[in-house]
């Protein structure tokens, strides 16, 4: 009898052990689930969520796309492919714009699209939301806006000027691409022929930067590029052949460099003009000097 005592008494004891256990497993479960709920309730919004609230975002990238004169098909696809590759690279909540350049009696480029990376599904925490949500939200806040930006920017009408100088001055006056931001990026599509009738004309080739120092630009335009990164998409163009070149990016390497800019680098095809793509026609800008 005794034996059978002992025998029930350590069963006893071991069903008692599991429940405590089970207990405390499900106590550390509710806990962990109401920390959670605690700290959804009262975490501080994300970069996106300032990023949209207007707050001064952690990165920034500005896009300049110059329609002055016509794209051809080889261009667009040059403005769809650089834009698509930086919108990929800006961080989650940096902001994202498009611009075109400023029209004359303007000091401020035209903007197209200005937008809040809200995050790729590679970014997503499943904690807090699933992949589904998540690019469902990237797709239509971030990627299809782009995408509709870059149809309209491919079909401008041409312009008699180019006013790129301007444009970038009027780009570092925004709030969301000022000295506040830690990580900025300005990147300019064109062929960079800057062409203001009686300001300033790179059309005729010469010495451009002495060209630039006897005009008004040095003392009307201030251009401030310290911490900034500028990439230029290098658009060369056929009627331009006797002008674009080697000289003429070192004008552009110079002027920003001397800015401050924290770097200045060309993409796109360098060593030669474009021809026309499958008969297509290239139109001369118009009303250079």
């Amino acid at each position: 009898m005794r034996a059978r005592s002992r025998r029930n008494s350590h069963s006893s004891s071991a069903r008692g052990l599991k429940l405590a256990a089970m207990w405390a497993v499900i106590a550390s479960g509710l806990g962990g689930f109401g920390a959670a709920a605690v700290f959804l309730a009262t975490r501080a919004p994300d970069a996106y969520a300032l990023c949209r609230q207007g707050a001064v975002p952690a990165a920034s990238t500005i896009v300049i796309v110059d329609p002055s004169d016509e794209l051809t098909r080889t261009h667009r696809n040059r403005v769809s492919v650089t834009i698509r590759n930086e919108r990929d690279r800006l961080p989650p909540g940096g902001r994202f714009s498009i611009l075109t350049l400023a029209p004359p009696g303007s000091s401020e480029p035209i903007e197209v699209l200005s937008v809040c990376n809200p995050g790729s599904p590679a970014d997503a925490n499943p904690w807090w939301e699933t992949t589904a949500k998540i690019e469902k939200r990237w797709k239509a806040e971030y990627v299809d806006p782009i995408d509709g930006a870059i149809l309209r920017v491919g079909s401008t009408n041409p312009t008699p000027v180019s006013r790129l100088i301007a444009s970038v001055a009027g780009a570092l006056t925004r709030p969301d691409f000022d000295s506040r931001v830690a990580e900025r990026r300005l990147v300019i599509i064109s062929d960079m022929m800057e062409n203001e009738k009686g300001i300033y004309s790179q059309l005729r080739g010469g010495d451009f930067w002495k060209a630039y120092s006897a005009s008004p630009f040095p003392r009307r335009v201030t251009l401030n590029l310290t911490g900034v990164a500028v990439e230029i998409d290098y658009l060369t163009r056929q009627q331009y052949a006797g002008i674009q070149g080697e000289a003429h990016r070192d004008f552009w390497r110079r002027l920003f460099s001397e800015a401050g800019a924290e770097r200045v680098d060309f993409i796109g095809a360098l060593g030669a003009p474009a021809s026309p793509i499958g008969g297509e026609r290239l139109v001369k800008r118009q009303g250079g000097e």
